[in-house]
C-alpha cells in the first residue's frame, strides 16, 4: 500500500480503520498519515467520539469472524 495517502483517501478509510477492518499495510499507511496531518487527526478524533470501539462493536467482530471463516473455506 502506498504510504503517501492523500486526505480524501484517509477520510474514506477512517471508519474502517477505527473498526480495525483494513489490511495491516493500509492501517500503517493511515496511521502514518494521521501522525503528520492535523486535519485528518481531528476528523479521526470526531469519529472515535461518535463510534464505539471495535471491542464494543459486535458488528465489527461478527464481520471479522465471517471473513476469517470465508478465508478458511477458500483454503
Amino acid at each position: 500500500m502506498n504510504n503517501n495517502l492523500n486526505c480524501d483517501n484517509v477520510c474514506d478509510l477512517l471508519e474502517l480503520y477505527h473498526d480495525e477492518l483494513v489490511r495491516p499495510a493500509t492501517a500503517e499507511a493511515v496511521s502514518n498519515h494521521l501522525k503528520e496531518c492535523e486535519s485528518c487527526r481531528k476528523e479521526y478524533e470526531k469519529i472515535k467520539e461518535t463510534l464505539p470501539s471495535s471491542a464494543e462493536s459486535s458488528t465489527g467482530k461478527e464481520f471479522k469472524r465471517l471473513m476469517k471463516k470465508k478465508k478458511t473455506k477458500q483454503i
